[in-house]
This record gives structure tokens, sequence and C-alpha cells, in this order.
């Protein structure tokens, strides 16, 4: 029964922009429970301190903010928030900015242009040695393919401040994000095949800063600084098609799945445990109780304990062990971050002064195979 101090689910919505129905499923999303419900009848009934609350997931629906994402707004202290929240809008100004190139490409084509003119020069400066290592990280995720979809080349992902590289086999992916500087034209999507750019890294590595210059299908890398007679101080590369998977979409879904778990470990002592022995399958059982993972393997082998930080639906999780150094090994920083879901590929991420991110299949694990006990337990 509605109190003077309760507001109806109508009269709630009224006051601040959303429709009942919008309430009801906020409450089930767990983001905004009513003050009260009516156990004979099961009608909500609102607080009036509850509209803050109700405006602000109005405003982060209007934003198009996840759900997940609006969750962990609503729980986190006010600058906590505003970098979920600035995170979010710089996704979507991402998004904008291919859905205009998009648009463009498209009006192209209905004119009969076949493929993008990119008329307007793209420029960006980087360190040399960066690029080199960027390149080297992630070249052994490309494939050979005969289908058009370029996965022998590595995308050059140009965006405002950043430039990542990026490969992809299909079964796995591998990004780099470097800081650039001195940036201007238009932001861009470039492939180059790997081959011409692993075949530049001694090159590269010897200029403490480069130049990247695109205009239409052709790009310049070139240093106007060096002068030690190692070689020409710039070097011409053909840019390939533009067939190449969205793998920040693919990244921001899985990071972002609401029955996923996040566990932070020790990047170096997990790649140890790791690199023990590649022929036995690796898994990893996080403990509910305790900031603590065990890393074992599958025919009784000893288990051992390392320390993480947990969060999420936590669940097993067994890895093929070469693909998971592999990417251990061209990670970055002290620690990684692993976002795993169920049934869905693991992202782990890594930074330094820039980024790096890989994608690793899982492995099937029966839920019945015995995990090795650990002495630490």
């Amino acid at each position: 029964m509605s109190t003077p101090s309760l507001l109806t689910i109508s009269a709630f919505a009224r006051t601040v922009g959303l429709t009942p129905s919008a309430l009801r499923f906020y409450d089930d999303a767990g983001l905004l429970a009513p003050a009260s419900v009516d156990d004979r009848t099961g009608y909500r009934y609102y607080a009036d301190s509850q509209r803050r609350t109700a405006v602000v997931v109005r405003q982060m629906r209007e934003f198009d903010v996840p759900l997940i994402t609006m969750k962990a707004v609503l729980e986190a202290a006010p600058e906590r928030a505003q970098e979920l929240l600035e995170a979010h809008a710089a996704r979507l100004a991402d998004h904008a900015d291919r859905a205009r190139n998009a648009v463009r490409d498209i009006v192209q084509s209905l004119r009969g242009v076949t493929e993008p003119e990119y008329s307007q020069p793209v420029r960006l400066s980087v360190g040399g040695p960066e690029l080199a290592a960027a390149i080297r990280q992630v070249a052994p995720f490309t494939a050979d393919t005969d289908d058009g979809a370029t996965l022998d080349h590595l995308l050059l992902d140009i965006t405002d401040g950043e430039v990542t590289v990026v490969a992809t086999d299909r079964y796995r992916m591998a990004a780099r994000t470097l800081p650039v500087t001195d940036q201007a034209g238009p932001l861009r999507r470039i492939t180059v095949a790997v081959d011409q750019l692993t075949g530049l890294s001694d090159w590269l590595r010897r200029r403490r800063s480069v130049e990247l210059s695109a205009v239409g299908r052709s790009m310049i890398i070139s240093d106007h600084d060096h002068d030690d007679g190692s070689g020409p101080d710039y070097q011409e590369l053909e840019i390939g098609d533009d067939h190449f998977p969205d793998y920040r979409l693919l990244v921001d879904q899985l990071s972002e799945s609401a029955d996923g778990m996040r566990l932070i470990i020790d990047r170096v002592r997990l790649l140890q445990v790791v690199s023990a022995d590649q022929q036995i399958t690796v898994v990893i059982d996080p403990d509910p109780d305790v900031d603590m993972i065990t890393i074992s393997r599958r025919h009784g082998a000893k288990s051992l304990t390392l320390p993480a930080v947990q969060s999420g639906e936590l669940h097993r999780i067994a890895f093929n062990p070469g693909l998971l150094a592999s990417a251990l090994q061209s990670s970055v920083g002290p620690d990684v971050l692993i976002d795993a879901a169920a049934g869905h590929a693991a992202v782990i991420r890594s930074a330094d002064q820039g980024s790096f991110t890989t994608l690793v299949m899982p492995v099937r694990l029966d839920p019945d195979t015995p995990i090795a006990e650990s002495p630490d337990r």
C-alpha cells in the first residue's frame, strides 16, 4: 500500500523520466530496486531519495552504457565512476569515427569507386624501438589465408593519440597500443603485409622516433634526423585492403560479459609455471574464499598457488600451455588482467606506457576433472 513517503511506480516513473516497464527492467537487472514491494499485490513503491539514482540510470542508458558498467558506476567511488564513464565515451567516439569512415566508403562505392581513395594524408610520430617491439609481439598471431581476410597482414589502427598494432589468425588475437605525437589528418585503419613490417625491425630499432605518413595506398616511414649511415632514412610500404576483423568490438564484448570473471595475476610468476611443461593442459582454479588461484595440470601433476585479485563469476578455466605462454611472453608490465566468461575466448591484457591485449581460447575441461591438491590449501 502506498504511504505519503513512497510513490507508486507510475508516479515515480513520471518524476524521473522513465517508464514503469523500464523501472521493472532495472529492478530485475539489479540496478534500481524499489524501496518497498506489496506482498499481496506485487506493486512496487519508490522513495523520493531514489530519484537521483534513477535519473543517473536514465542518463547512462541514454548514453548507451552497458548494464554491467552501469552497475559498476553506481557502486563505485566518484573518481572510479568517472573513469568508467570516460572509457565508455572513448569507445563511443571510436565507433562514431568508424561509422563516418564506413559512410564515406559506401558513398564512394555507390559512385562507382571500387575502393576508398583516402585522399587526405595521415601523419603521426611514434618511437622506433617501441614500434619494432609491437610488430615483433603481434606478428606471431598472423596466418596465411587466401579468402581475402588479410590475416597475413598487420592492422595499424590510428585513433586519437594512439596507434594500435593488431594481428589475428581467427583463433588468437594480439593488439599492442602505443602513444603517438605530432598527429595530423583523419583517423584511419591501415593494413600492411606482415613480411613488410617484420623486415623493418632492425631499421626501426635504430631510430629513436619515426614518422608514419599515409595517403592512398602508400605509407612512408621516415626518420629525418637519422645520419649514422646505417641505411636509408625512409621506407615505403604498400597498404593492403580493408577486410580486417573488428577487433575492438570483440574485445569490448568479451571484457564486459556479465557472467565473466576477472583475475589479476603476476605475469612473470604465471609464465614460469606455464612454461615448465608445455605438453600438459594448464588449469586455473580460483579460490572464492581467499585471493589465491591454484595452477595445476591434468593427469595428477603437482599444483601450486599464486596470489590473484579476483572478481566476477569465478570458475575453473583450462588453457593450452603453449598458447598461454605465448600470450604471456608477448605481454608487457609486471602483471596481467584476465577476463574470462565461460565458453568464450579469454581476454588477456597488460600495460606499461601503452597496452597489450591478446585473445586466447580456453580448452574444454570436464567439470569433474579433479584438481591436484596444493600443499598450501
